[in-house]
């Protein structure tokens, strides 16, 4: 009987993917091209974590 392990599940993946997003995030919001509504639904976040990174920018 095989161990069965979801990676995607795991807290350093997880921790991995928020900051990779973040990156995103701010990469798209520099570019000023989309609306934070448009980057939170391309990147599956809500659009107050995307307006709390905007804020983060802003200082």
């Amino acid at each position: 009987m095989g161990i069965t392990y979801n990676i995607t599940e795991d807290y350093l993946y997880q921790q991995g993917k928020e900051t990779r997003n973040r990156e995103i995030i701010v990469k798209m919001l520099k570019d000023k091209i989309l609306s934070t509504e448009k980057i939170a639904e391309i990147l599956d976040v809500t659009v107050d974590y995307v307006e709390q990174v905007a804020k983060e920018l802003k200082k």
